[in-house]
């Protein structure tokens, strides 16, 4: 419950750049393309900062790891 949380506070662009990456298994090349990045290196960036923040949201709520 704390990730569907966690993922609805998302903007809705960090949250269709985790769609398209992880539901949609898109390569950063072609997400970069349809998101207007610059390159997939800037996917990549954005990805890293995205999941940095749904982590420090989780770690907030005392979830530090995946749950047994």
């Amino acid at each position: 419950r704390a990730v569907t949380e966690a993922l609805a506070r998302l903007d809705s662009r960090d949250a269709l750049l985790l769609t398209l990456r992880f539901e949609e298994d898109l390569p950063a090349s072609r997400i970069a393309k349809v998101m207007g990045f610059p390159s997939q290196f800037h996917v990549y960036r954005r990805l890293k900062v995205v999941l940095g923040e749904l982590r420090e949201q989780l770690r907030r709520r005392g979830i530090d790891g995946p749950a047994p």
